[in-house]
Formats: C-alpha cells, sequence, structure tokens
C-alpha cells in the first residue's frame, strides 16, 4: 500500500514459502489495483522440485526395500490415497502398477 506519482516507479520482492509444498507446478496471479486504470492481473508459476528425493523412497526411511514396495502398492490400490512423488518411478504424475514394476526391478537391480 502507497502512493506513486506520475514517472515513479517501485520494486517489489515476492517470496514463496515452497517448504510444505509437494514437487510440482502451481500457478496464481498477484492483483495490482489503481485509481488511474484498471486493474491489473500478473500471472506467478512456482515449479517446486525437491532434489533431496530419493525416487523409490516412498516412506521416506532414506533406503529402496521392501517396505517401500508393500506401501506403493497400498497407495496404488487406495484411490484416496495421496499422490507422493517419490513414488512415481517412471514420472509421469500418477503411481500405478508401472511404478511398483519399476521399483521392483530397482531393488533387485535387473
Amino acid at each position: 500500500n502507497g502512493e506513486l506519482y506520475d514517472g515513479e516507479s517501485v520494486e517489489i520482492d515476492v517470496y514463496v514459502d515452497a517448504a510444505d509444498l509437494m514437487d510440482g507446478n502451481y500457478s496464481g496471479n498477484i492483483l495490482i489495483t489503481t485509481n488511474i486504470t484498471s486493474d491489473i492481473n500478473l500471472p506467478v508459476n512456482l515449479s517446486v522440485n525437491n532434489e533431496e528425493l530419493l525416487l523409490g523412497d516412498i516412506n521416506s526411511d532414506g533406503e529402496l526395500n521392501v517396505l517401500d514396495v508393500v506401501t506403493l502398492v497400498s497407495n496404488v490400490l487406495d484411490a484416496n490415497a495421496a499422490y507422493n512423488p517419490a513414488g512415481d518411478m517412471n514420472s509421469d504424475g500418477e503411481l500405478n502398477v508401472l511404478d511398483v514394476v519399476t521399483l521392483v526391478s530397482v531393488i533387485l537391480d535387473i
């Protein structure tokens, strides 16, 4: 909130805390209102990537093992389970039997 006169400008920094967000792309808008022109709507895109994610470690214990397979199968069979990017072995945005087969292959080193 503030005033700007003709010819003036101001720089505004926007900070986003993505700590509690799952990996993915998010979008939103910043609305700027003014008394001299119509509102200005600025689209904003945020891409969240967890570089520390161990692909396949769906139970987040730092290891790839049969517990991850059991947890992944449970999530695949539960239509209400939340998406967990650690289980998305082929990075297609969904958890399914292809991810289970890939995880088993990685664990067995096939």
